[in-house]
């Protein structure tokens, strides 16, 4: 399989959260164009206690509509440790807890036109530890057996990949 070759990148628009950047390549021989989204990474995590799961219920505007899932945020740390810290202020502000053991579960993209990683991570031994949301965020904490949240998003209730990659793999991790 050839790599195509790049002959010139744009970013053709500048946002808040993320640019969208132009690429023309040559794949054997012929010039195509390709655009991908270009911004930070994020961090989510999943806060276990016993057999329960803390979800965040919170409204998201390209939905039209709230959905649910484990708690996350975006995150510029280019080091693990930066990573976990952001974690974990993203469980103290969506969920009010900190957890004594985080523990990293697995690193995915969000697609294959991203640059964006998502760091999943699993959190357990929680305790109260909260601080205020971002400014703008408003959130519903939602406790609920793991097994069950996990087969609600499998059977079609709507949720981010990373929601129920995290929930899958913290099962599994805790053998659940």
């Amino acid at each position: 399989m050839k790599t195509p070759k790049v002959i010139s990148k744009k970013v053709k628009y500048f946002g808040k959260w993320l640019n969208i950047v132009g690429v023309n390549v040559l794949v054997d021989g012929k010039k195509h164009y390709w655009e991908y989204t270009d911004g930070g990474d994020g961090v989510s995590i999943v806060p276990v206690e016993g057999k329960n799961v803390y979800l965040v219920k919170e409204y998201r505007v390209p939905l039209g509509r709230h959905i649910m899932q484990i708690p996350a945020g975006g995150c510029y740390a280019k080091n693990e440790s930066g990573r976990v810290r952001q974690a974990r202020n993203e469980l103290r502000e969506e969920v009010g807890k900190d957890a004594e053991k985080i523990e990293k579960l697995a690193t995915v993209i969000s697609s294959g036109r991203s640059t964006t990683l998502f760091h999943v991570y699993l959190a357990t031994r929680l305790f109260d530890s909260p601080k205020e949301a971002d400014d703008g965020e408003n959130v519903e904490v939602i406790k609920m057996p793991l097994r069950k949240a996990y087969k609600m998003f499998v059977n079609g209730e709507l949720t981010p990949s990373y929601s129920l990659l995290g929930l899958g793999l913290a099962m599994r991790r805790l053998r659940l």
